[in-house]
């Protein structure tokens, strides 16, 4: 009987050590992902928050460019407020890591509605979408979504007021905020 009891004490130690094992893979596993997301700077989600904080702060300002276009392009109206009403963010690597710096940002698609009152009509809004390559800096896209203006008087090219707003939000991806 003895001999028994000496195998089930070795495979005792046996399967001890292998649980000791993987605990400590597991642990050193979770250690070195925590280190690694901590290390990867702040998230998309992250980025797009503060972007949307930012541009809103932006908006708020009468003068603002994006709502000058929408009180010419309208001529009767005076723009009561403006606000990033969608915001899409993209990483390089398709992650949720924003990178260093945002290093890892690839594009920002958004859109902002500009709230106004006019002479022929009140409550009036108007949206614009834009999307742009935060790596090479260029606008992809800056286009009129939607509105209610009963008549516009200036054809606006949203292409230029896209390249116009496009270093404003290149500062965020690039810059870091």
């Amino acid at each position: 009987m003895r001999p028994l009891r000496g195998k089930f004490l070795i495979g005792s130690i046996i399967a001890g050590s292998l649980v000791l094992f993987l605990a400590t893979a597991v642990l050193i596993g979770w250690l070195d992902g925590v280190a690694s997301r901590g290390n990867s700077g702040p998230s998309v989600e992250d980025y797009r928050l503060q972007f949307i904080s930012k541009m809103d702060e932006d908006l708020a300002d009468p003068e603002n460019f994006i709502r000058k276009k929408i009180e010419n392009a309208h001529w009767t109206v005076k723009t009561s407020s403006a606000r990033v009403t969608a915001c899409s963010v993209y990483s390089v690597d398709g992650s949720d890591r924003g990178g260093k710096g945002y290093s890892n940002i690839s594009e920002v698609d958004f859109i902002v509605t500009t709230f106004w009152d006019g002479i022929l009509q009140k409550g009036g809004f108007t949206e614009i979408r834009m999307t742009i390559d935060a790596k090479s800096g260029q606008v992809k896209t800056c286009a009129y979504v939607g509105g209610n203006a009963t008549f516009n008087v200036e054809t606006i090219d949203w292409f230029k007021v896209g390249e116009t707003v496009a270093p404003y939000v290149l500062s965020f991806a690039l810059g870091g905020g």
